[in-house]
């Protein structure tokens, strides 16, 4: 089954916003302002190229995570994390700039694989601040290593 979660009105101050485990899922057109982690995911082993799971056209501001993908759970075979499989695409990313802080964070990086997130506004124009340069430009949203990013949008999405 597919979880969608459209339209939600703003999640504010929570702990997690939203939470995913081994689902096939969209979130889209939602504000998850200030909570400690916007969308925690977690064991993501039903996502297949046929069925990828989307975050798409969401403003995540504020808090400590925007997207949290944990992914040092050991999965077993069949399942292997295939990040391509999830795709983080035009939202808005902002107030995860300082050391410490992210917009998006992968707990334990693929060798294989990176998770897609091209096209989302970053708090600046030329895109968040690579892994290892957290807290550069507050201005901008920190990444970590596993995260795909370029290219990033010119502008904040409408």
């Amino acid at each position: 089954y597919r979880i969608v979660v459209s339209s939600c009105m703003s999640v504010r101050n929570n702990n997690v916003g939203l939470s995913f485990d081994l689902s096939i899922f969209d979130v889209w057109k939602c504000r998850l302002l200030d909570t400690q982690v916007g969308i925690n995911l977690t064991r993501m082993n039903y996502l297949t190229a046929a069925n990828p799971a989307w975050i798409t056209v969401n403003d995540i501001a504020g808090g400590l995570v925007g997207v949290l993908l944990d992914s040092s759970i050991i999965l077993l075979p069949p399942f292997q994390l295939d990040a391509p499989n999830l795709r983080i695409t035009q939202n808005n990313l902002t107030g995860h700039g300082a050391v410490g802080k992210y917009g998006i964070q992968v707990t334990a990086p693929s060798p294989r694989a990176s998770v897609d997130a091209k096209s989302n506004w970053w708090g600046r124009r030329q895109g968040p601040n690579p892994p290892g340069s957290e807290g550069v430009d507050l201005a901008a949203d920190n990444v970590t290593l596993g995260v795909d990013y370029v290219p990033p949008l010119r502008n904040a999405r409408p």
